[in-house]
């Protein structure tokens, strides 16, 4: 029941932190939606994206936030796959130019 209830006021406005202590409670309410590591680039994402929401914007709920890092996550993964298929595709080539 506790998790439904939890579940359900994700989709309402909350007042964005204002503090270390309402930082460290509202980021730990967003990691146990999303699922993503409490870890440092987690914390830095989630304070970068703070600071880019538009001026005049206190509330916002944590779905919201929550599915936005789950974004930043899932672009940072599918950079450094390409990244890596990219060389992959390049030391293809340079081999062949060796032979």
């Amino acid at each position: 029941m506790l998790d439904l209830l939890f579940f359900l006021r994700s989709f309402f406005p909350r007042k964005l932190p204002c503090g270390i202590t309402e930082f460290n409670c509202w980021l730990k309410d967003i990691i146990r939606l999303s699922g993503l590591p409490d870890n440092a680039s987690t914390r830095r994402v989630a304070a970068g994206f703070i600071t880019m929401l538009p001026p005049g914007l206190g509330y916002l709920s944590i779905r919201k936030i929550s599915n936005a890092l789950i974004k930043a996550a899932a672009n940072q993964v599918a950079a450094e796959v390409i990244k890596l298929q990219d060389e992959s595709k390049q030391l293809q080539e340079a081999s062949k130019e060796v032979v």
